[in-house]
C-alpha cells in the first residue's frame, strides 16, 4: 500500500512546480512574483509543510484523532 499525504497550500503570488534535474532527481521549484517579507514568510512556511509531508510519508507517521 502506497503512503499518501495531501496539503492544500494557498499561493496567490508564488508558483510551485515539480521538476526533474539532469540526474533524474525530482525537485520543487518555487517562483515568486515579488520579494517582500510577507512573501518570504509564506514561501518558507510552504517549504516547511512540504518537508514535513515528505518526512511523514517516508517514515510513516500517523495522526489519530481521539
Amino acid at each position: 500500500m502506497a503512503r499518501k499525504s495531501t496539503r492544500q497550500i494557498r499561493s496567490d503570488d508564488s508558483g510551485f512546480d515539480l521538476i526533474t534535474d539532469g540526474n533524474g532527481k525530482k525537485k520543487l521549484k518555487i517562483d515568486a512574483s515579488f520579494d517582500s517579507r510577507k512573501t518570504s514568510a509564506s514561501i518558507n512556511t510552504a517549504l516547511s509543510h512540504v518537508e514535513n509531508l515528505i518526512r511523514g510519508v517516508t517514515k510513516g507517521f500517523r495522526y489519530k484523532d481521539e
